[in-house]
């Protein structure tokens, strides 16, 4: 799931030519290391607590990944 919205990410800011490289780096890895510590969050406070929704999610993740 990190890995598609990183690609996703990634792509929308590459997208927009306005931007200069470095200051496209710097965005790239700033937003990387805020959703790595909202993953770990979410992993902590909701998966934990509820492992049927982890079960849905690792589901429609393979589901989204195949097509």
């Amino acid at each position: 799931m990190v890995f598609i919205i990183r690609e996703l990410q990634s792509y929308t800011l590459q997208m927009r030519e306005l931007l200069y490289y470095e200051d496209l780096q710097h965005i790239l890895v700033r937003v990387q290391k805020e959703m790595n510590a909202s993953f770990v969050w979410l992993f902590q406070q909701v998966f934990s607590q509820t492992p049927t929704l982890m079960v849905y999610v690792m589901i429609l993740l393979a589901n989204y990944s195949v097509h």
